[in-house]
């Protein structure tokens, strides 16, 4: 962490700012380049923004090789001998019944559906992908309709799920103003620019009574603490904004929502805990296929999860329901 910056201010509350972390490279997925974040210093804020700001004609080669082209990365155990098989599969059995315990597949499933199951009515999926999501909404009856500005990912959702889904920003597209039951956008809102902007938009569509529900990666969260520059969470270049609860209600209160639900979960800590591990040994050249990739996270997620009961707001995800 170093000193204030003389000439940046918080975009959404004007406090002074500071480098967060410096000089970040992209482990994800390999786009050239450094970049720089910096945090608010209020604590009734505490927004993360990267720099430099990219220029919105570079934003599409930072999604070449991304995740929602339907191409799905194999992983593969490899055991030493039947010790380390037999630790596996007892800790397998162990973690499966924690779950359970600890409501961690519960509430899972609920991000699974972004909290619309036993709903109905039309839903806008802003930043739908390959539109696997909104696949298991129109199987429990809603009517769904997604948008995506990767073109790759729309030609995913129409071939192997049938979703109609538009092309381009929902600042430019002409949908129908006051028209969907539900406006979901699950880790897509931390992609953003201009984002308040972009939520008085998306509050456009949506009809007198309908929801907002946002999913994004918590900058105060137990996981980023413990893995820093190498959790999963940050995603240099793609991640032009992080939030925590506070600047997230800022944002949407400024939007003009003034129903606004917030809460974290740490109920999918698991993967994002081991995609940090192998950020982490990524950046040190090392190559791990072990159980040590699959026991650690699910040691971290259930220590997280009983965290996160005693100390609120420390999850890996801010959750959002907002009412128009």
């Amino acid at each position: 962490m170093n000193g204030i910056l003389d000439n940046n201010v918080c975009p959404i509350c004007n406090a002074s700012a500071f480098i967060y972390y410096k000089s970040l490279a992209d482990l994800l997925f390999g786009v050239p380049g450094s970049w720089d974040l910096v945090r608010c210093s209020n604590p009734k804020c505490g927004l993360v923004w990267l720099m430099p700001e990219p220029k919105k004609e570079e934003i599409k080669k930072f999604y070449v090789n991304y995740y929602t082209h339907g191409i799905e990365k194999k992983r593969v155990i490899s055991f030493n001998n039947i010790i380390e098989k037999t630790i596996y599969k007892l800790s397998k059995i162990l973690y499966s019944l924690l779950r359970r315990v600890l409501l961690i597949n519960v509430e899972r499933k609920n991000l699974d559906f972004m909290y619309l199951k036993g709903g109905k009515g039309r839903v806008l999926e802003v930043g739908c992908g390959n539109g696997e999501r909104l696949f298991k909404l129109r199987k429990i009856g809603w009517d769904v309709e997604g948008t995506e500005i990767d073109e790759k990912a729309i030609k995913v959702a129409e071939e192997k799920y049938g979703i109609k889904a538009y092309l381009g920003d929902i600042r430019e597209l002409k949908l129908k103003r006051e028209y969907y039951d539900a406006v979901i956008m699950n880790h897509v809102i931390e992609h953003i620019y201009e984002p308040i902007d972009f939520l008085k938009r998306c509050r456009e569509f949506l009809k007198k009574g309908g929801k907002l529900i946002i999913t994004t990666p918590n900058v105060d969260s137990y996981s980023h603490k413990k893995f820093e520059m190498f959790w999963r969470g940050l995603e240099p270049p793609r991640h032009l904004y992080l939030y925590n609860c506070n600047s997230l209600k800022f944002i949407l209160s400024l939007s003009g929502f003034d129903k606004i639900r917030i809460w974290t979960s740490t109920a999918k800590a698991e993967f994002i805990i081991r995609d940090s591990i192998e950020l982490y040994l990524k950046s040190i050249k090392h190559q791990e296929n072990s159980i040590y990739l699959y026991i650690k996270p699910w040691y971290y997620q259930v220590l997280f999860r009983i965290m996160n009961f005693l100390k609120r707001n420390k999850g890996d995800e801010c959750v959002c329901i907002a009412q128009k």
